[in-house]
């Protein structure tokens, strides 16, 4: 029985030894990319391109208020300022206010580039003005940024483009293949008769599947937020899906004086608080993974170690990610009820309450699997729950990061932004335009927004003081005319 007892804790202690020899082995065999020197700078006009934002930030496009005369004075403005652009390039209206153009390549049978970006804005909170440093469309220029609604959502991005383009027209640039700048009208709004129109368009036209499609998504953030040294460009390989369900609870109202229970809003918030209770599962793995195991050879050896040794540490990992609701949402299908409403008078029970739960959907789950897991955890068949019409899409698939595709957008992150080149860092963003091509089939579908964002960023972006740097500016036209001339090795 000793000699069994003995030999049994010979082979537990030789496991120990062997596993902490594998994970020490993987620790150190986990290194970090080495990151690119810069390019050869690109001289780009900074002060006229501030100048130009602020003349299209003028134009109060928002898509809610179907506004044909902002519209129409935005295109008419770009037009007037790009002509060189206007005059090479086809320009095709689709749907009400959407562009499409099109930058002829000099070898038609190869994959066209789809780069996107959005005319339209959110509207300014009734009542806020008066808190913006400056008038929220007066597009002002101050102290080196540019103020105002769409400075960072998302003109910026079509100035930059059409100032990559001018550029490179100037010199006499022809692309390799031809490009596509598709500029949609609706996309704070869901979309759907803007990009997805010119989805539909280019298919249509049975031009095979693109060597690129780019649109906002990731920016480059400051390298702190993420415990690096330097700043981090955050590129979107991925996007979540997203739905919204409405729960409703029908039975009988009555006085207050007399309540049958449960009252419907009683059952309604039973049903919310089970929802809560019980999570979506999490998982650790693609597009969250590839951000983890990016960014982390450049963290301390406790890091390394157990990024390194997911096989033993996974659990670990994701219990920290979900004390963080900023990095909860990586690694689950999110659960967020949003609206509620019920009764309007202080002593009569309602007959009907309901709510709003948003779902931001992991990959993995579908609106269908959300849809059956949402009945079968609230399991009551008195609380009813349906689709609520608006944005529905389930989640993208996974670009790959050892694509052509990532690969020129990685570089010429490295030879355009910032003094320091930024580590680039693939993940997981929210729903944005490009998921339209993703429905369709289209593999290289890439999201990142190339500015350096303020960490502040998310405040600004939809709500006071909108702001972009006249520098992060210039250095996201420097961008788009490296990848423009970038795609030709796709």
């Amino acid at each position: 029985m000793r000699r069994v007892f003995w030999t049994f804790v010979g082979l537990a202690f030789g496991l120990i030894v062997t596993s902490a020899l594998v994970v020490v082995v993987r620790t150190f065999q986990m290194t970090s990319t080495p990151v690119a020197e810069p390019g050869e700078p690109i001289a780009v006009d900074a002060a006229s391109a501030a100048n130009h934002l602020a003349g299209a930030i003028a134009f109060r496009t928002i898509a809610q208020d179907d506004s044909c005369a902002a519209f129409q004075g935005l295109e008419d403005f770009l037009s007037r300022t790009y002509k060189l652009t206007h005059e090479r390039l086809a320009r095709q209206r689709v749907g009400k206010y959407a562009l499409l153009y099109e930058w002829m390549g000099r070898d038609r049978s190869k994959s066209p580039i789809v780069l996107m970006a959005h005319l339209d804005v959110v509207p300014v909170l009734s009542g806020s003005e008066a808190t913006w440093s400056y008038a929220p469309f007066s597009g002002t220029i101050s102290n080196g940024y540019v103020y105002g609604r769409g400075a960072l959502d998302d003109k910026s991005a079509v100035i930059a483009l059409f100032e990559a383009a001018e550029q490179l027209l100037q010199t006499g640039y022809k692309p390799e293949r031809t490009i596509y700048f598709a500029l949609g009208d609706d996309e704070e709004i869901g979309g759907e008769h803007g990009a997805k129109e010119i989805v539909k368009l280019l298919r249509s036209r049975k031009l095979g599947d693109p060597a690129l499609v780019l649109d906002e998504g990731g920016a480059v953030v400051e390298g702190r937020q993420l415990g690096l040294a330097t700043a981090a460009a955050m590129i979107g390989i991925a996007e979540k899906g997203y739905v919204s369900l409405e729960l409703s609870a029908h039975g009988s109202g009555g006085h207050s004086s007399t309540p049958t229970f449960p009252t419907q809003i009683g059952r309604l918030a039973r049903a919310i608080a089970a929802l809560e209770a019980n999570q979506f599962p999490t998982r650790l793995d693609g597009a969250t993974l590839e951000m983890l195991t990016t960014i982390a050879p450049t963290q301390p050896f406790g890091t390394r170690l157990v990024m390194a040794n997911l096989w033993l540490f996974r659990p670990l990992v994701i219990h920290q990610l979900l004390s963080d609701p900023r990095m909860a949402t990586f690694v689950r299908t999110t659960t967020a009820p949003t609206v509620i409403s019920g009764g309007n008078t202080e002593n009569v029970l309602p007959d009907e309450a309901k709510a709003v739960v948003n779902f931001q959907i992991l990959q993995g789950d579908t609106i269908n699997s959300v849809l059956e897991r949402v009945r079968e955890v609230i399991n009551d068949t008195m609380v009813e729950v349906r689709l609520l019409s608006g944005i529905q899409s389930d989640p993208s698939p996974i670009s790959d990061v050892s694509s052509p595709a990532f690969a020129a957008i990685a570089k010429s992150v490295r030879e355009s932004i910032g003094p320091n080149p930024p580590l680039v860092v693939p993940f997981l963003t929210g729903p944005t335009d490009s998921r339209h091509w993703s429905a369709t089939g289209a593999r290289n579908v890439f999201r990142f927004t190339p500015f350096a964002y303020e960490q502040d960023w998310m405040l600004r972006a939809h709500g006071t003081n909108e702001r972009i740097s006249v520098q992060a500016l210039a250095d996201g036209v420097r961008f788009y005319t490296q990848l423009i001339r970038n795609t030709e090795g796709l």
